[in-house]
């Protein structure tokens, strides 16, 4: 089964690969499409220099990342951290708080004890 037939997007990109003012390179692994998707799923709207930009940058991390992909790491023991890391939190401490009422007196809009707060989510 070739790329195209197991992914749709496929025929998309490589005619998107073939126009050279949107590939950043001949081996193009994210094409303006899949910019442009990413971008109307975060609800952003990019210009099309910066889907051109965007698109360069994030094929350049995806090269970064297969330069790395080639070291043999087989004797490198697996870490979540470079270095050695350590915990620089203060204990917990119980202590007293604030009165509510006195956090609450600048709100425009306290309701029931708590902030009221304008809705940012759409309605579906």
């Amino acid at each position: 089964m070739g790329d195209q037939e197991r992914n749709p997007g496929a025929a998309a990109a490589a005619k998107e690969a073939a126009v050279p003012a949107e590939a950043p390179a001949a081996a193009s692994r994210i094409s303006a499409a899949e910019v442009e998707h990413v971008a109307r799923l975060a609800r952003l709207e990019l210009s099309p220099e910066e889907k051109v930009r965007f698109t360069t940058q994030l094929n350049a991390i995806l090269e970064a990342v297969d330069k790395l992909k080639a070291l043999d790491t087989a004797q490198v023991e697996p870490t979540a951290y470079a270095v050695p890391m350590q915990n620089v939190f203060r204990p917990d401490q119980v202590r007293p708080s604030w009165p509510r009422e006195k956090i609450l007196q600048n709100a425009p809009e306290p309701q029931d004890g708590y902030f009221r707060v304008p809705r940012i989510m759409e309605e579906e």
